[in-house]
């Protein structure tokens, strides 16, 4: 089951890859595509986070781009993905509606950039379908940011 969501998957973040974010070379997709892939087949523990000096706001939104190697995603795109593999995810979620996606300040060096400001269930299994939003959420957080706008 794990391989053909990867491949859903895949296929909808095809679909959904702006020209900004995903097409190149003649329609080669760039790797965010493969790192989504890849975050959505991996284990769902987190290795050990760096420990980082505390900073200060302009300190680390400075430094944030620099340093940090996640991949550019855009919210649509993002909010799709996330839709889609949840609905994939376990039965009784295929009527699960979708997310809303924010962009936020992130709180350290390293975090986030955005959010999920909500959830629509739908009539999908409420249960079954937190615990996969929140799953799929957390991996997606550690691999991806928004870009500013």
């Amino acid at each position: 089951m794990k391989d053909g969501l990867v491949r859903w998957t895949m296929q909808e973040a095809r679909k959904l890859t702006s020209d900004r974010f995903g097409s190149r070379d003649g329609g080669r997709i760039e790797e965010p595509l493969e790192v989504l892939a890849t975050v959505i087949s991996s284990p769902s523990n987190p290795a050990n986070p760096v420990a980082v000096e505390n900073q200060n706001q302009n300190e680390a939104s400075d430094s944030m781009s620099h340093s940090d190697d996640r991949d550019l995603i855009s919210l649509a795109t993002l909010e799709t993905t996330i839709a889609g593999t949840v609905r994939r995810s376990a039965p009784g979620c295929e009527r699960f509606v979708g997310v809303i996606v924010q962009r936020t300040t992130p709180k350290s060096r390293f975090g986030a950039n955005w959010s999920l400001r909500g959830v629509r269930f739908g009539k999908a299994d409420r249960e079954k379908a937190n615990v996969a939003v929140t799953t799929i959420v957390e991996r997606l957080q550690r691999e991806f940011r928004v870009p500013d706008d």
